[in-house]
C-alpha cells in the first residue's frame, strides 16, 4: 500500500497525483463525477521522467470519495491503494446484481404461480418457446433427471433475470444504494415478465409430466439403460465384454465402456466396438448396424458379471 497515495485518494482539495513504481511513472487525476464519485484517469507509465503528453489520459476507474473505496480500477490504481478490487469490477458487480435480483425475485414469488397476476400466455413467441418444451426439452430432462436421480427432485421456479451492461449513471447509482438498486430492479422484473415467469412454471408442469409418463411405463427401455449405465459406471474399465441376444442367436464382443455409461436415445453405436469385434459385428449384421439396450444380455469385466438380463 502506498501511504501517500491513499491520502490522496482521501484529499478533497487535490485532484493529481504523480505516482512511482520503479522507474515507471504515472500521473493520476481524479475528476469528478458527482457529489460522491470521482473518476480516476491515469497517465503512463514513463520511465524515469513525468509523462509530457498530458492529453494520454486512460481510464483508471471510480472513487467514492466518502470512504476512500475504489470500484472498477486498473492494476495500477488497485496496486497502489492496496486493495483488492476484483469483487468490484464491473463485471462482477453486475454478476452480483443479477444474483441478488434472482434470488429476490424467487423469494417474492416463493415457487407459487398463483403469486402472479397472469394465468396463460398471450405472447407468440412465449407460446411457441412452451411448445418447444412440450416437444423437445420437457422429455430430455425428465429422462436426464430419471437416469441422473435416485430422488427426483420436482423442478422450482427459477427467475431469469440477466443485469444489462452499466451505463455510467446507472453503475453510479448501484455503487452509492446496491440494496436500493436491487429492490428496483426486482420490482421492475416482476412488472414486465409475468408470462416469462408463467411459462417457466408451465414448462415445468411439462417436465413432471414426462417424467411420471416415465415412472408409469416401466416397459420404457429406458430403464434397462439405467440398469446399464449403473452396472458400469463405477468399474474402472475402459472396454467392458458385452453379450447381445440378436436374430435369434447370442452375439459377443468388446466395447467402450463409456458408450455405455451414457445415455443412449435409442441404441449404442458399433463405432465402440473394438475394430477386430466390429469387423465381425458388421459381417454378421450389416455395415451400418447396431444394437439395442433390449438386445443386452450381458456385461462382463473380467471373470466379473456386471449386468446380466433379469438381475
Amino acid at each position: 500500500m502506498n501511504n501517500a497515495f491513499v491520502s490522496w485518494l482521501n484529499d478533497v482539495r487535490s485532484n493529481q497525483y504523480v505516482a512511482r513504481n520503479g522507474e515507471a511513472v504515472y500521473r493520476i487525476i481524479k475528476v469528478r463525477a458527482n457529489d460522491d464519485f470521482d473518476y480516476l484517469y491515469y497517465q503512463g507509465p514513463a520511465y524515469n521522467e513525468l509523462p509530457s503528453h498530458m492529453e494520454h489520459f486512460i481510464y483508471a476507474g471510480i472513487l467514492r470519495r466518502k470512504n476512500g473505496v475504489l470500484y472498477d480500477t486498473k492494476y495500477e490504481i488497485a496496486f497502489l491503494a492496496g486493495q483488492d478490487e476484483r469483487s468490484r469490477c464491473r463485471h462482477q458487480l453486475r454478476q452480483k446484481l443479477s444474483w441478488d435480483v434472482q434470488r429476490l425475485v424467487e423469494d417474492t414469488i416463493a415457487h407459487d404461480r398463483r403469486n402472479l397476476r397472469v394465468t396463460k400466455l398471450s405472447d407468440p413467441d412465449l407460446r411457441w418457446r412452451l411448445e418447444m418444451c412440450l416437444e423437445y426439452q420437457a422429455k430430455t430432462r425428465a429422462r436426464r433427471r430419471f437416469l441422473d436421480n435416485k430422488d427426483f427432485t420436482p423442478p422450482s421456479f427459477q427467475c431469469e433475470y440477466a443485469a444489462e451492461n452499466w451505463t455510467d449513471a446507472s453503475l453510479l447509482d448501484y455503487i452509492a444504494d446496491p440494496e436500493g438498486y436491487t429492490a428496483r430492479e426486482a420490482a421492475r422484473y416482476m412488472e414486465t415478465h409475468q408470462e416469462e415467469m408463467l411459462l417457466d412454471f408451465l414448462c415445468n408442469d411439462l417436465e413432471l409430466a414426462e417424467y411420471q409418463a416415465i415412472i408409469d411405463d416401466t416397459e420404457n427401455p429406458v430403464y434397462l439403460v439405467k440398469k446399464i449405465k449403473a452396472a458400469v459406471i463405477d468399474t474402472p474399465a475402459k472396454t467392458v465384454n458385452v453379450t447381445i441376444f440378436k436374430d435369434g442367436e447370442e452375439f459377443s464382443f468388446k466395447t467402450e465402456a463409456k458408450d455405455l455409461r451414457c445415455d443412449t436415445r435409442k441404441y449404442y453405436d458399433s463405432w465402440y466396438i473394438v475394430s477386430a469385434d466390429r469387423r465381425k459385428f458388421e459381417a454378421r449384421y450389416g455395415r451400418y448396424a447396431n444394437y439395442y439396450p433390449q438386445e443386452i444380455v450381458r456385461i462382463t469385466y473380467g471373470k466379473k458379471v456386471l449386468y446380466e438380463t433379469g438381475k
